[in-house]
């Protein structure tokens, strides 16, 4: 892919690698595969849903294990 394909802003792509930054997921992917999963606004906003489920479930879980070590002490 060349630089004049790419569709995103310099400051997050790196020219020499055709890779971004994905802050959402804090990992590099190269721009090909980036656009084609978070182009647009539905797609980024499923990521944002299955991130905030992820998120909430860690929650519910450290929840449930403090209160198992609680009742253990």
């Amino acid at each position: 892919m060349s630089i004049k394909e790419n569709k995103l802003s310099p400051d997050i792509a790196t020219l020499g690698e055709d890779m971004v930054w994905n802050p959402l997921l804090k990992r590099w992917n190269c721009i090909k595969c980036y656009n084609f999963h978070y182009r647009t606004d539905a797609q980024k906003k499923d990521l944002y849903d299955i991130l905030r489920q992820k998120e909430e479930e860690e929650r519910a879980f450290d929840k449930w294990l403090s209160k198992q070590i609680r009742r253990e002490c």
